[in-house]
């Protein structure tokens, strides 16, 4: 559709005040968010992208009221949030609909509280069914329609509250390819139509670079462990956006190497990555088939390779931290020893990843000197973690050690008894 004008910044409706969130892990505290300044203002689709532990999630449910800040203070249209008349209301990842009530049940179920006549109820509920194109479907249960219908459900019972801020966590990542197109089209619509909305802003949480692009106005990139704020990116492309044109992969460019800047330059990078050995040797592959005067380009290869910004990334500090690639801005390049592991046969390329985990992985290296010393007396799940210490949070520190053994095994470096849950050293490495 022909959009009339694309969203102009106007009053501010939400500042976030050095707002840092802790969460109590049996003795210890974990930092997911860590002052952070954000202002919003009615007109813009703000988008949040970041890595896993960057605490995108946690923050909109802070910016929604669902939870408390345990620092900073977040003031909405100038008032602090607990004593505001703050409207916002939240859409989810997956749409959580009751599985026994119907598409207008549903919708309703969001008023339920409010003290209002069944009549406005369902002159409010039938108004947003209309606004999401689910005319016809009032009656079915969610089984009984697809996933981006339920999505739009989802979609409807946050309109029917008259939000002025609705805030959107993944909302489209549960639904296939042209789906969540669709929707994202719907969305598109109904922002530059609101007419009969009360909408100001909408605030998005995406892995998606290029959905970050088609929909936002400004993109907000968060650090991980804890999450900052690193970058705070305009999308100056007209609506509506032509993915195919040069402004707009020259914008998703802007935004990988924001996204680089953010994961990849930290000194002090020390764990293993969330990611299987021989997904990084395909990874490391894909680099090299696809390199044009030995190098190729980041957001090139999660286009081909169908990858999200979150998955790219993932590799890309795994194999960076191995010394198996070289990262200049955007551009992708294989190391010498990334070359020369490729190029050998198994038996030598197991050696070679050896070699650079004890030399390149600070983890991985504490834990090989630490069974040196002792004689290699096991280390069991509980002194590992403890080694992890209490800068992620438990799900996170699962993930680092799993990855650990994994890489471990792989090179002949360690042994792990899953019984008694006790890590040592390889005999062949001992």
């Amino acid at each position: 559709m022909e959009y009339s004008g694309d969203s102009m910044k106007g009053n501010k409706l939400i500042e976030l005040v050095e707002v840092t969130k802790n969460y109590k892990q049996k003795d210890n505290y974990t930092t997911i968010l860590e002052n952070i300044k954000l202002d919003i203002f009615e007109g813009e689709i703000i988008g949040l992208i970041g890595k896993s532990g960057s605490g995108k999630s946690t923050l909109l449910r802070i910016i929604s009221g669902l939870i408390q800040a345990s620092a900073g203070k977040v003031i909405y249209k100038g008032k602090a949030m607990d004593e505001a008349d703050t409207k916002v209301s939240m859409v989810f990842q997956n749409a959580g609909l009751v599985p026994w009530l119907t598409v207008f049940d549903n919708i309703a179920l969001a008023l339920e509280n409010q003290d209002l006549s069944k009549d406005i109820v369902k002159s409010k509920v039938l108004n947003v069914i209309n606004m999401v194109a689910l005319n016809g479907y009032e009656e079915a249960y969610p089984k009984e329609i697809s996933g981006g219908m339920r999505q739009r459900v989802g979609l409807a019972r946050a309109l029917v509250m008259d939000p002025e801020v609705l805030v959107m966590d993944e909302p489209f990542s549960a639904l296939d390819y042209m789906t969540a197109n669709t929707v994202k089209n719907d969305l598109l619509n109904l922002w530059f139509e609101r007419n009969s909305l009360s909408i100001k802003s909408i605030i998005i949480v995406t892995h998606s670079i290029e959905e970050a692009v088609s929909l936002c106005d400004r993109v907000i990139v968060l650090s991980s462990n804890p999450g900052r704020v690193v970058a705070d990116i305009t999308i100056d492309v007209a609506h509506p956006r032509d993915t195919n044109s040069q402004k707009f992969h020259d914008t998703m460019d802007s935004l990988y190497l924001a996204m680089t800047d953010a994961n990849l330059t930290k000194t002090g990078q020390y764990y293993p990555q969330p990611v299987s050995v021989i997904n990084l040797f395909h990874f490391l592959l894909a680099i090299r088939d696809r390199m044009v005067e030995n190098r190729t380009d980041t957001k090139i290869l999660a286009e081909q390779l169908k990858l999200n910004n979150e998955q790219v990334f993932i590799f890309m500090e795994a194999l960076s931290l191995l010394k198996f690639i070289e990262i200049n801005g955007n551009d992708i390049m294989l190391s010498s020893s990334g070359r020369i592991l490729l190029d050998a046969e198994e038996g030598s390329q197991k050696k070679i990843f050896k070699e650079h985990l004890v030399k390149y992985v600070p983890f991985i290296s504490n834990i090989y000197r630490k069974l040196q010393d002792s004689q290699n007396i096991p280390l069991s799940r509980s002194d590992l973690l403890a080694m992890i210490g209490t800068k992620f949070s438990d799900e996170q520190a699962s993930k680092i050690l799993s990855s650990t053994i994994s890489w471990a095994r792989y090179a002949d470096l360690f042994s792990y008894n899953s019984l008694k849950e006790e890590l040592s050293l390889d005999n062949a490495s001992y």
